[in-house]
């Protein structure tokens, strides 16, 4: 079943480029592109405060994690102390504007996950954990949807779950306090065997009662409704690009996401499947790519209602990155864009396979330097260091996201790249062979 994608969706705002030097760190509190900086003075000198959450295991709540090592470096990348993270999952620090501060937590899928820092930042490097009491269940039944020689398939989606994939046309699904106090919404998607999702039924405003509570779709005629293919039109479209561009999106429901969509792009539109849900909103991203390696692209995404299609306009889309190495030898980052231009972060990643694997991911608000040297582990963290033999490769993300500044963005969850799925967003990247 085609489980709803986390996107790297973008749209158009400013020019973007970063900072020339790795001597300092970028500046949260320097304005971004969209004019939403945050004009507070940055102390020289302060508290840094850092939470570290995540996934212990498929299917599992999210938990803080205890114990993790969280290494403390001044601007000029030396390092200053390690600390690990209480059961609450803090760690806390003195450090100087222009810091850098790098997580070492092998229970998440990012290993390692560092960011610039200031006085006065609380960096939340994973999920926020809410209590969560029991709050009764919701059993969801539906019509059967019949689609003559085909296999029906149905996904229910909540806001205190997924059901995943089945035949069945019922549900019960449990429900906690921190996803049911307030009014929440159901939907159910179908498809047919060898087809995306077509078909959508949807209950807004469910109460919960802390028992079983009921909700019938076929209730008052309801019926399905079926998807038609779309054209979002796109403007003002890159014209340096030799590659074919695509096209992704995903539908949601208040805050719901519960429909996705992909294809390829043409320079006019991008042709999307969309669920005839009239309240729903849709986030829709065109990319395109420098080649056919694909190693260089851009993004741009919009947001709109459902029933009123807004087209993607590319006349201000962020600079292409033109270069972009990593030197394993020497622990060197350098990259160059056709352009100059501000925007909300950057996030270098580096994977490592064979004969170990390991992910590095470093976020910098405001962009990352141009030549970037990445400071080393301390000795007692050295395996979970880069190596010069490593068999390594790195990607780059610029982006901007409407309204919002680099302050906000290096705020939220910096596990989730994409955290602002509502906004409207414009980006660049690169990779490496």
């Amino acid at each position: 079943m085609p489980r709803i994608r986390s996107l790297l969706l973008l749209l158009p705002l400013v020019a973007c480029s970063g900072p020339e030097s790795g001597e300092s760190g970028p500046d949260a509190s320097t304005p971004s592109g969209d004019g939403g900086g945050d004009a507070t003075q940055v102390p020289e000198m302060g508290i840094v405060n850092v939470v570290v959450s995540g996934y212990p295991g498929s299917g599992m709540p999210p938990q803080y994690f205890a114990n993790a090592s969280v290494v403390f470096y001044e601007p000029n990348f030396a390092t200053t102390t390690v600390v690990k993270t209480d059961a609450m999952g803090r760690a806390s620090a003195t450090i100087k504007k222009g810091s850098f501060v790098a997580v070492v937590n092998p229970m998440n899928y990012i290993h390692v996950h560092a960011a610039f820092a200031n006085p006065g930042d609380t960096l939340r490097f994973g999920p926020d954990i809410v209590a969560r009491q029991p709050n009764g269940s919701v059993r969801v039944t539906w019509p059967a949807r019949v689609i003559s020689g085909y296999t029906t398939y149905y996904y229910v989606y909540t806001s205190c779950g997924y059901s995943g994939e089945t035949t069945g046309t019922s549900v019960t699904l449990p429900l906690d306090t921190a996803c049911s106090t307030q009014p929440f919404d159901v939907v159910v998607t179908s498809r047919r065997s060898s087809q995306g999702v077509t078909g959508v039924m949807s209950r807004r405003g469910v109460m919960a009662t802390g028992q079983l509570v009921t909700v019938s779709l076929a209730d008052n005629g309801g019926a399905w409704q079926t998807a038609t293919t779309t054209s979002v039109p796109l403007t003002n479209m890159p014209s340096t690009t030799d590659h074919t561009g695509s096209c992704t999106a995903v539908q949601q429901l208040g805050t719901l996401a519960f429909n996705s969509d992909g294809g390829s792009a043409s320079s006019t539109a991008c042709a999307m499947r969309l669920l005839p849900e009239a309240t729903s909103t849709w986030a829709v991203e065109a990319s395109f790519y420098k080649d056919s390696n694909d190693r260089s692209a851009i993004q741009m995404r919009q947001t709109m209602p459902q029933t009123s299609i807004t087209p993607i306009d590319g006349a201000n889309h962020l600079p292409w990155i033109t270069t972009f190495a990593y030197d394993k030898a020497t622990r060197r980052v350098t990259w160059s864009s056709d352009a100059d231009a501000a925007f909300d972060a950057s996030a270098l990643r580096i994977d490592v396979s064979g004969p170990r694997y390991m992910v590095w991911r470093i976020v910098a608000p405001n962009g990352l330097p141009k030549t970037f040297q990445i400071p080393t582990l301390p000795a007692e963290l050295a395996m979970w260091d880069l190596g010069p033999n490593d068999d390594a490769r790195a990607s780059l993300v610029n982006m901007d996201f409407v309204g919002v500044s680099p302050a906000e963005f290096m705020a939220h969850d910096l596990d989730q790249e994409d955290g602002f799925v509502d906004k409207p967003r414009r980006g660049a990247t690169a990779r490496t062979p």
